[in-house]
Protein backbone atom coordinates (compact mmCIF):
# COMPACT_ATOMS: atom_id res chain seq x y z
CA UNK A 1 0.00 0.00 0.00
CA UNK A 2 1.62 3.50 -0.93
CA UNK A 3 0.66 6.17 1.68
CA UNK A 4 1.87 9.32 3.10
CA UNK A 5 2.77 9.78 6.47
CA UNK A 6 -0.46 10.71 9.11
CA UNK A 7 0.88 13.77 9.55
CA UNK A 8 0.76 15.03 6.10
CA UNK A 9 -2.35 13.46 5.72
CA UNK A 10 -3.48 15.59 8.96
CA UNK A 11 -2.20 18.93 7.51
CA UNK A 12 -4.60 17.88 4.16
CA UNK A 13 -7.45 17.36 5.92
CA UNK A 14 -7.32 20.41 7.46
CA UNK A 15 -6.80 23.20 4.89
CA UNK A 16 -9.09 25.67 4.52
CA UNK A 17 -10.72 26.46 1.50
CA UNK A 18 -8.58 27.73 -0.96
CA UNK A 19 -8.40 28.35 -4.90
CA UNK A 20 -6.16 26.48 -6.93
CA UNK A 21 -4.03 28.37 -9.35
CA UNK A 22 -4.35 28.11 -13.08
CA UNK A 23 -2.78 25.36 -14.67
CA UNK A 24 -3.07 23.17 -11.30
CA UNK A 25 -6.33 22.21 -11.51
CA UNK A 26 -5.12 18.60 -11.74
CA UNK A 27 -2.93 18.93 -8.34
CA UNK A 28 -5.90 20.68 -6.42
CA UNK A 29 -8.50 18.08 -7.63
CA UNK A 30 -6.44 15.31 -6.07
CA UNK A 31 -6.37 16.53 -2.60
CA UNK A 32 -4.54 14.15 -0.12
CA UNK A 33 -3.24 11.74 -3.33
CA UNK A 34 -0.78 13.45 -5.99
CA UNK A 35 0.80 16.12 -3.85
CA UNK A 36 4.64 16.33 -4.71
CA UNK A 37 4.55 13.03 -6.84
CA UNK A 38 3.07 10.80 -3.41
CA UNK A 39 -0.43 9.95 -2.43
CA UNK A 40 -2.45 7.62 -0.70
CA UNK A 41 -4.00 4.20 -2.18
CA UNK A 42 -5.47 1.34 -1.03
CA UNK A 43 -4.81 -2.26 -2.19
CA UNK A 44 -8.64 -3.37 -2.41
CA UNK A 45 -11.92 -1.63 -3.54
CA UNK A 46 -14.52 -0.03 -1.43
CA UNK A 47 -18.02 -1.35 -0.18
CA UNK A 48 -20.67 -0.56 -2.70
CA UNK A 49 -22.90 2.84 -2.12
CA UNK A 50 -25.39 2.03 0.02
CA UNK A 51 -29.28 3.00 -0.23
CA UNK A 52 -30.77 5.96 1.04
CA UNK A 53 -33.14 9.10 0.78
CA UNK A 54 -32.41 12.81 0.11
CA UNK A 55 -33.31 14.43 3.35
CA UNK A 56 -35.33 17.74 2.71
CA UNK A 57 -33.33 20.83 2.39
CA UNK A 58 -32.50 23.17 5.02
CA UNK A 59 -32.77 26.22 3.34
CA UNK A 60 -32.80 27.99 0.28
CA UNK A 61 -28.98 28.60 -0.91
CA UNK A 62 -28.02 24.63 0.20
CA UNK A 63 -26.10 22.32 -2.28
CA UNK A 64 -26.48 18.22 -1.85
CA UNK A 65 -22.94 16.59 -1.65
CA UNK A 66 -23.53 13.15 -2.34
CA UNK A 67 -22.08 10.65 0.47
CA UNK A 68 -19.03 8.53 -0.51
CA UNK A 69 -16.46 6.16 0.91
CA UNK A 70 -13.61 7.66 2.65
CA UNK A 71 -9.96 5.86 3.92
CA UNK A 72 -8.51 6.01 7.79
CA UNK A 73 -5.00 5.44 7.23
CA UNK A 74 -4.61 4.57 11.00
CA UNK A 75 -6.91 1.69 11.46
CA UNK A 76 -6.72 0.59 7.89
CA UNK A 77 -10.53 1.02 6.63
CA UNK A 78 -13.13 2.56 4.92
CA UNK A 79 -15.72 4.46 6.32
CA UNK A 80 -19.13 6.20 5.38
CA UNK A 81 -19.03 9.79 4.89
CA UNK A 82 -23.08 10.73 4.80
CA UNK A 83 -24.34 12.94 2.07
CA UNK A 84 -25.39 16.53 3.39
CA UNK A 85 -26.54 20.04 2.13
CA UNK A 86 -24.25 22.14 2.24
CA UNK A 87 -23.56 26.09 1.63
CA UNK A 88 -21.57 26.86 -1.89
CA UNK A 89 -18.33 28.83 -1.05
CA UNK A 90 -19.48 31.34 -3.38
CA UNK A 91 -21.88 32.05 -5.92
CA UNK A 92 -21.75 30.46 -9.51
CA UNK A 93 -19.73 27.10 -7.58
CA UNK A 94 -21.12 23.45 -8.14
CA UNK A 95 -19.67 20.50 -6.17
CA UNK A 96 -17.53 17.47 -7.98
CA UNK A 97 -17.83 14.60 -5.50
CA UNK A 98 -15.02 12.48 -4.26
CA UNK A 99 -14.11 9.14 -6.26
CA UNK A 100 -11.97 6.26 -5.97
CA UNK A 101 -10.13 5.07 -9.36
CA UNK A 102 -8.32 1.93 -10.46
CA UNK A 103 -4.12 2.86 -11.02
CA UNK A 104 -2.02 0.08 -11.29
CA UNK A 105 -2.89 -1.90 -9.35
CA UNK A 106 -4.34 0.08 -6.49
CA UNK A 107 -7.73 1.94 -5.75
CA UNK A 108 -6.58 5.86 -5.66
CA UNK A 109 -8.74 8.48 -4.00
CA UNK A 110 -10.10 11.57 -5.79
CA UNK A 111 -11.46 14.36 -3.25
CA UNK A 112 -13.77 16.70 -4.41
CA UNK A 113 -13.44 20.52 -5.05
CA UNK A 114 -15.97 23.30 -6.13
CA UNK A 115 -15.67 24.99 -9.34
CA UNK A 116 -18.06 26.70 -12.24
CA UNK A 117 -18.72 23.45 -13.85
CA UNK A 118 -18.66 19.91 -13.16
CA UNK A 119 -15.81 17.75 -13.41
CA UNK A 120 -14.86 14.13 -13.86
CA UNK A 121 -16.14 12.18 -10.91
CA UNK A 122 -15.12 8.64 -12.02
CA UNK A 123 -18.78 7.87 -13.70
CA UNK A 124 -20.37 7.21 -10.36
CA UNK A 125 -23.90 7.12 -10.20
CA UNK A 126 -24.17 9.27 -7.05
CA UNK A 127 -28.30 9.99 -7.38
CA UNK A 128 -29.67 12.78 -6.99
CA UNK A 129 -28.74 14.53 -10.23
CA UNK A 130 -24.91 13.25 -10.18
CA UNK A 131 -25.84 10.45 -12.34
CA UNK A 132 -22.11 10.06 -13.24
CA UNK A 133 -21.81 12.70 -16.35
CA UNK A 134 -22.09 16.60 -14.69
CA UNK A 135 -25.40 17.36 -12.55
CA UNK A 136 -28.73 17.34 -13.29
CA UNK A 137 -29.85 18.93 -10.29
CA UNK A 138 -30.07 22.48 -10.64
CA UNK A 139 -27.81 25.04 -12.16
CA UNK A 140 -26.95 29.04 -11.51
CA UNK A 141 -28.62 31.92 -12.61
CA UNK A 142 -26.13 34.96 -11.90
CA UNK A 143 -26.60 34.77 -8.05
CA UNK A 144 -29.78 32.93 -8.22
CA UNK A 145 -29.91 29.08 -7.97
CA UNK A 146 -32.31 26.42 -9.82
CA UNK A 147 -33.11 23.37 -8.04
CA UNK A 148 -34.67 20.32 -10.05
CA UNK A 149 -37.28 18.97 -8.45
CA UNK A 150 -37.17 16.11 -9.85
CA UNK A 151 -34.66 14.61 -8.13
CA UNK A 152 -34.23 17.24 -5.29
CA UNK A 153 -36.01 17.42 -2.14
CA UNK A 154 -37.40 20.35 -2.16
CA UNK A 155 -40.63 20.53 -0.86
CA UNK A 156 -40.27 21.31 2.74
CA UNK A 157 -39.57 25.00 1.95
CA UNK A 158 -40.77 27.96 -0.05
CA UNK A 159 -38.41 28.35 -2.82
CA UNK A 160 -39.77 30.53 -6.08
CA UNK A 161 -36.49 29.10 -8.30
CA UNK A 162 -38.12 25.55 -8.90
CA UNK A 163 -38.29 23.66 -12.08
CA UNK A 164 -39.23 20.29 -13.12
CA UNK A 165 -36.92 17.97 -15.41
CA UNK A 166 -37.11 14.09 -15.44
CA UNK A 167 -33.83 12.35 -15.13
CA UNK A 168 -33.20 9.15 -16.78
CA UNK A 169 -32.04 6.50 -14.49
CA UNK A 170 -31.57 2.85 -15.46
CA UNK A 171 -33.88 0.01 -14.18
CA UNK A 172 -31.46 -1.08 -11.73
CA UNK A 173 -28.91 1.16 -10.41
CA UNK A 174 -25.31 0.98 -9.95
CA UNK A 175 -24.26 0.62 -6.81
CA UNK A 176 -20.25 0.01 -7.87
CA UNK A 177 -18.40 2.94 -5.78
CA UNK A 178 -15.13 3.11 -7.77
CA UNK A 179 -14.01 3.73 -11.56
CA UNK A 180 -11.79 1.20 -13.54
CA UNK A 181 -10.38 -2.37 -12.38
CA UNK A 182 -12.63 -5.64 -11.86
CA UNK A 183 -15.95 -4.88 -11.62
CA UNK A 184 -15.66 -0.84 -11.43
CA UNK A 185 -17.55 1.51 -13.50
CA UNK A 186 -15.44 1.83 -17.03
CA UNK A 187 -16.00 6.00 -17.94
CA UNK A 188 -13.60 7.93 -18.94
CA UNK A 189 -13.62 11.76 -19.09
CA UNK A 190 -15.32 13.73 -21.69
CA UNK A 191 -13.40 16.82 -23.43
CA UNK A 192 -15.65 19.28 -21.10
CA UNK A 193 -14.51 17.09 -17.83
CA UNK A 194 -11.02 17.40 -19.03
CA UNK A 195 -11.38 21.62 -19.69
CA UNK A 196 -13.12 21.67 -16.29
CA UNK A 197 -10.07 19.91 -14.40
CA UNK A 198 -7.94 23.01 -15.47
CA UNK A 199 -10.23 25.52 -13.84
CA UNK A 200 -10.26 27.55 -10.44
CA UNK A 201 -11.22 24.86 -8.06
CA UNK A 202 -11.45 25.62 -4.35
CA UNK A 203 -11.21 22.47 -1.57
CA UNK A 204 -14.74 21.60 1.04
CA UNK A 205 -15.23 24.04 2.77
CA UNK A 206 -14.68 24.07 6.71
CA UNK A 207 -18.02 22.55 7.29
CA UNK A 208 -17.44 20.37 5.07
CA UNK A 209 -14.29 19.35 6.79
CA UNK A 210 -15.99 18.63 9.84
CA UNK A 211 -18.21 16.96 8.77
CA UNK A 212 -15.71 14.40 7.62
CA UNK A 213 -13.67 14.37 10.85
CA UNK A 214 -16.97 13.71 12.27
CA UNK A 215 -17.59 10.71 10.62
CA UNK A 216 -14.00 9.31 10.92
CA UNK A 217 -14.41 9.39 14.54
CA UNK A 218 -17.57 7.18 14.75
CA UNK A 219 -15.94 3.92 14.89
CA UNK A 220 -20.20 2.61 13.46
CA UNK A 221 -19.33 4.38 10.58
CA UNK A 222 -16.33 1.80 9.42
CA UNK A 223 -16.88 -0.97 6.76
CA UNK A 224 -16.30 -3.42 8.76
CA UNK A 225 -17.96 -2.99 11.58
CA UNK A 226 -21.27 -2.00 10.12
CA UNK A 227 -20.90 -4.49 6.67
CA UNK A 228 -21.25 -1.79 4.09
CA UNK A 229 -24.86 -0.30 5.82
CA UNK A 230 -24.05 2.40 7.97
CA UNK A 231 -26.82 3.89 10.10
CA UNK A 232 -26.15 7.20 9.55
CA UNK A 233 -26.29 7.77 5.84
CA UNK A 234 -27.00 11.39 5.44
CA UNK A 235 -27.86 14.50 7.41
CA UNK A 236 -29.70 17.38 6.72
CA UNK A 237 -26.85 19.99 7.67
CA UNK A 238 -22.58 19.10 7.70
CA UNK A 239 -21.60 17.27 10.67
CA UNK A 240 -25.62 17.59 12.20
CA UNK A 241 -25.82 13.66 12.40
CA UNK A 242 -29.71 12.69 13.14
CA UNK A 243 -30.58 12.23 17.15
CA UNK A 244 -31.99 8.79 16.19
CA UNK A 245 -28.57 7.61 15.71
CA UNK A 246 -26.16 8.63 17.79
CA UNK A 247 -22.38 9.10 17.74
CA UNK A 248 -19.97 6.46 19.49
CA UNK A 249 -16.65 6.73 20.81
CA UNK A 250 -14.35 5.83 18.05
CA UNK A 251 -12.30 4.30 20.72
CA UNK A 252 -14.66 2.37 22.46
CA UNK A 253 -15.76 -1.24 21.26
CA UNK A 254 -19.07 -1.47 18.77
CA UNK A 255 -22.25 -1.81 20.43
CA UNK A 256 -23.83 -5.07 20.98
CA UNK A 257 -26.65 -5.96 19.07
CA UNK A 258 -29.02 -8.79 18.99
CA UNK A 259 -28.18 -10.30 22.27
CA UNK A 260 -24.74 -9.29 22.39
CA UNK A 261 -23.94 -10.43 18.93
CA UNK A 262 -21.18 -9.24 16.95
CA UNK A 263 -20.87 -9.32 13.00
CA UNK A 264 -18.03 -10.71 11.87
CA UNK A 265 -15.18 -8.45 10.33
CA UNK A 266 -15.65 -7.28 6.94
CA UNK A 267 -12.84 -8.30 4.44
CA UNK A 268 -12.83 -7.13 0.62
CA UNK A 269 -12.94 -10.62 -0.35
CA UNK A 270 -15.83 -11.42 1.62
CA UNK A 271 -19.43 -10.94 1.33
CA UNK A 272 -21.40 -9.86 4.56
CA UNK A 273 -23.09 -13.04 6.29
CA UNK A 274 -25.59 -14.08 5.07
CA UNK A 275 -28.59 -14.04 7.42
CA UNK A 276 -29.72 -17.89 8.99
CA UNK A 277 -32.50 -19.62 6.56
CA UNK A 278 -36.04 -19.58 8.06
CA UNK A 279 -36.89 -23.08 9.29
CA UNK A 280 -40.31 -23.33 10.46
CA UNK A 281 -41.42 -26.03 12.93
CA UNK A 282 -42.68 -29.38 12.36
CA UNK A 283 -46.18 -29.70 11.65
CA UNK A 284 -48.02 -31.19 14.72
CA UNK A 285 -48.61 -34.92 14.11
CA UNK A 286 -51.79 -36.00 12.10
CA UNK A 287 -54.90 -36.97 13.55
CA UNK A 288 -55.27 -40.60 14.02
CA UNK A 289 -59.33 -41.66 13.93
CA UNK A 290 -59.79 -43.41 16.90
CA UNK A 291 -61.37 -47.11 15.22
CA UNK A 292 -63.62 -49.17 18.23
CA UNK A 293 -62.05 -52.00 19.33
CA UNK A 294 -63.37 -55.05 17.47
CA UNK A 295 -62.40 -58.70 18.71
CA UNK A 296 -59.35 -59.79 16.75
CA UNK A 297 -58.57 -56.12 15.92
CA UNK A 298 -55.23 -55.83 14.58
CA UNK A 299 -54.95 -52.10 12.47
CA UNK A 300 -57.74 -53.35 9.98
CA UNK A 301 -61.36 -53.52 9.51
CA UNK A 302 -62.63 -56.71 11.23
CA UNK A 303 -62.25 -60.31 9.23
CA UNK A 304 -65.43 -61.63 7.58
CA UNK A 305 -66.81 -64.95 8.35
CA UNK A 306 -69.51 -66.84 6.24
CA UNK A 307 -72.27 -68.86 8.04
CA UNK A 308 -71.28 -72.43 8.99
CA UNK A 309 -72.70 -74.82 6.48
CA UNK A 310 -71.98 -72.81 3.39
CA UNK A 311 -69.12 -72.72 2.19
CA UNK A 312 -69.06 -70.35 -0.47
CA UNK A 313 -70.10 -68.19 1.82
CA UNK A 314 -72.81 -67.02 -0.18
CA UNK A 315 -76.69 -66.75 1.12
CA UNK A 316 -79.44 -66.21 -0.77
CA UNK A 317 -81.64 -63.30 -0.14
CA UNK A 318 -84.42 -64.26 1.56
CA UNK A 319 -88.03 -63.43 0.12
CA UNK A 320 -91.08 -62.88 2.13
CA UNK A 321 -94.17 -65.53 0.85
CA UNK A 322 -96.82 -63.97 -1.30
CA UNK A 323 -100.34 -63.71 0.26
CA UNK A 324 -102.49 -66.08 -0.37
CA UNK A 325 -105.31 -65.95 -3.04
CA UNK A 326 -108.39 -65.60 -2.54
CA UNK A 327 -111.40 -67.30 -5.26
CA UNK A 328 -114.11 -65.25 -6.15
CA UNK A 329 -117.07 -66.70 -4.55
CA UNK A 330 -119.61 -68.55 -6.73
CA UNK A 331 -122.37 -66.83 -8.55
CA UNK A 332 -126.09 -67.59 -7.28
CA UNK A 333 -128.10 -70.42 -8.66
CA UNK A 334 -130.55 -69.02 -11.65
CA UNK A 335 -134.05 -70.04 -10.49
CA UNK A 336 -136.27 -70.89 -13.83
CA UNK A 337 -140.05 -70.97 -13.82
CA UNK A 338 -141.60 -74.83 -13.87
CA UNK A 339 -143.34 -74.90 -17.04
CA UNK A 340 -146.93 -75.11 -17.45
CA UNK A 341 -149.12 -78.05 -18.29
CA UNK A 342 -150.58 -77.42 -21.61
CA UNK A 343 -154.15 -79.16 -21.02
CA UNK A 344 -154.96 -76.70 -17.84
CA UNK A 345 -156.82 -74.24 -18.74
CA UNK A 346 -155.25 -70.27 -19.08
Amino acid sequence: MRIITSAALTVLLSLPAVAAMPGAGQAQMDIGVSIGGGGFSVGFAPPPLPIYDQPPIPDYGYAWTPGYWAWDQEYGDYYWVPGTWVLPPDYGLLWTPAWWGWDDGFYVFHAGYWGPHIGYYGGIDYGFGYTGYGYQGGYWRGREFFYNRAVNNVRNVRITNIFERPVIEPPRRNRVSFNGGVGGVMARPTSEQLAAMHERHLAPTQDQMRHIQMAGSDRSMMARINHGAPSVTTTQKPAEFRPEHPMHDYRAPPPPTNNGYRPLPWTPTNHPPAPQAYHPPPPPPAYQLQRPAYPGYNGGPPAYHPPAGNPGGFTAPQHAPPPPQQRPAPPPPVQHAAPKDPGQPH
